[in-house]
Protein backbone atom coordinates (compact mmCIF):
# COMPACT_ATOMS: atom_id res chain seq x y z
CA UNK A 1 0.00 0.00 0.00
CA UNK A 2 0.73 3.58 -0.22
CA UNK A 3 1.61 5.85 2.16
CA UNK A 4 -1.78 7.50 2.07
CA UNK A 5 -3.65 4.49 1.65
CA UNK A 6 -1.91 3.47 4.98
CA UNK A 7 -3.10 6.28 6.26
CA UNK A 8 -6.43 5.75 5.31
CA UNK A 9 -6.41 2.28 6.97
CA UNK A 10 -5.74 3.69 9.68
CA UNK A 11 -8.41 5.72 10.49
CA UNK A 12 -10.74 2.72 9.82
CA UNK A 13 -12.55 0.88 13.06
CA UNK A 14 -10.83 -2.74 13.31
CA UNK A 15 -13.89 -4.31 12.37
CA UNK A 16 -13.97 -2.33 8.76
CA UNK A 17 -10.42 -3.14 8.22
CA UNK A 18 -11.27 -6.86 9.37
CA UNK A 19 -14.20 -7.05 6.40
CA UNK A 20 -11.93 -5.04 3.83
CA UNK A 21 -9.06 -7.67 4.51
CA UNK A 22 -11.47 -10.65 5.12
CA UNK A 23 -12.98 -9.99 1.09
CA UNK A 24 -10.46 -8.59 -0.43
CA UNK A 25 -7.01 -10.29 0.73
CA UNK A 26 -8.33 -13.81 2.06
CA UNK A 27 -10.95 -13.89 -1.22
CA UNK A 28 -13.40 -15.00 0.81
CA UNK A 29 -17.06 -14.82 -0.28
CA UNK A 30 -19.43 -11.87 1.95
CA UNK A 31 -21.62 -14.65 3.49
CA UNK A 32 -17.82 -16.55 5.01
CA UNK A 33 -16.62 -13.50 6.21
CA UNK A 34 -19.90 -12.72 7.77
CA UNK A 35 -19.80 -15.93 9.88
CA UNK A 36 -16.31 -15.48 11.13
CA UNK A 37 -17.19 -11.97 11.64
CA UNK A 38 -19.59 -13.72 14.13
CA UNK A 39 -22.11 -10.77 12.49
CA UNK A 40 -25.28 -11.36 9.96
CA UNK A 41 -24.92 -11.33 6.23
CA UNK A 42 -27.09 -8.27 5.89
CA UNK A 43 -24.89 -6.57 8.63
CA UNK A 44 -21.51 -7.69 7.34
CA UNK A 45 -22.72 -6.07 3.31
CA UNK A 46 -23.39 -2.73 5.30
CA UNK A 47 -20.40 -2.57 7.16
CA UNK A 48 -18.45 -3.39 3.67
CA UNK A 49 -20.33 -0.68 2.06
CA UNK A 50 -18.93 1.87 4.84
CA UNK A 51 -15.51 0.20 4.67
CA UNK A 52 -15.13 0.61 1.20
CA UNK A 53 -16.72 4.05 1.26
CA UNK A 54 -14.69 5.19 4.49
CA UNK A 55 -11.24 3.99 2.79
CA UNK A 56 -11.69 5.68 -0.33
CA UNK A 57 -12.76 8.76 1.01
CA UNK A 58 -9.90 9.18 3.44
CA UNK A 59 -7.46 7.88 0.65
CA UNK A 60 -8.20 10.45 -2.04
CA UNK A 61 -8.25 13.01 1.07
CA UNK A 62 -4.83 11.88 2.33
CA UNK A 63 -3.29 11.51 -1.31
CA UNK A 64 -4.01 15.23 -1.34
CA UNK A 65 -3.66 16.23 2.15
CA UNK A 66 -0.42 15.95 4.79
CA UNK A 67 -3.41 16.22 8.18
CA UNK A 68 -6.76 16.03 8.78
Amino acid sequence: MEKYQERAWDCLTSNEQNCLYLNFSQGLSARRSGEIMKIAHYKYLELKARAEKFFKLYSDFFAIHNDI
